[in-house]
């Protein structure tokens, strides 16, 4: 997974799951020249296994990380990260999606044992988050949200179907 900074495109942060024949370092990286050379960033001392990465809209340089089933937030582009507070712990978030209008409203699908679990969102910047799964197909596997107002959140699922809310 690899993530632009959307202030500054020379901020580039990437995510790799594991060795493999085709990733060297597995890991959660940032390049602060456009991709030229990278630095391994560490997430509480450990190489987590990142399954999102977003940035705050209203200030890009909070950067927010799922890793391996919690969510961090860095408010200093990835330098430091300290963990949020939340309900939606033991689901691991392949996505999070972030309001454009608000820095407190946020989405979240999740996954729980390689399962679907649902698609969540938070009003508080992530420490409260309620089920909006009702309705959806068992195969959510995109989630993407309006970039103008935020107005509506679109999730995608792998069978096919196509849900908005609300």
């Amino acid at each position: 997974m690899v993530r632009v900074d959307p202030s500054n495109p020379e901020i580039v942060y990437a995510a790799t799951f594991g060795a493999t024949r085709y990733t060297i370092n597995p890991g959660f990286f940032r390049s602060t020249d456009g991709g030229g050379h990278w630095t391994k960033l560490t997430i509480f001392g450990s190489d987590n296994v990142i399954g999102s990465i977003a940035f705050d809209p209203m200030n890009p340089s909070f950067v927010y990380a799922d890793a391996s089933g919690i969510i961090y937030r860095s408010t200093d582009r990835g330098e430091t990260w300290a963990p949020l507070e939340n309900d939606l712990s033991g689901l691991y978030c392949t996505q999070l999606v972030m309001d454009p209008t608000s820095i407190a409203t946020m989405y979240s699908l999740t996954y729980r044992g390689g399962v679907f679990n649902g698609v969540f969102k938070s009003v508080d910047g992530g420490k409260h988050w309620t089920d909006i799964s009702a309705g959806l197909s068992a195969n959510i596997s995109a989630l993407a949200i309006d970039p103008i107002d935020g107005a509506f959140l679109v999730a995608g699922s792998k069978d096919g179907g196509v849900f908005i809310y609300p």
